[in-house]
């Protein structure tokens, strides 16, 4: 078990990834305290992948903003 940060780390994307993926039963996970997930490292974790295009747009919005002058 690995946690989220990690888990986003290994697999080259966000934890709003890995937290979908969870939510969408694509990875398995479990609970380590009320608001901590643990990545379950099985098969279905190395099977995974991210989709290239929502982090293509998730990149794009958390791009920094250009001030107005």
């Amino acid at each position: 078990m690995i946690t989220m940060q990690e888990a986003a780390k290994r697999k080259g994307c966000s934890k709003s990834a890995i937290h979908y993926a969870i939510g969408a039963g694509k990875i398995d996970a479990m609970k380590s305290s009320p608001r901590n997930l643990l990545v379950i490292t099985n098969s279905k974790f190395d099977e995974w992948t991210p989709n290239p295009q929502r982090q293509q747009i998730g990149r794009k919005s958390q791009s920094p903003k250009k001030s107005k002058q």
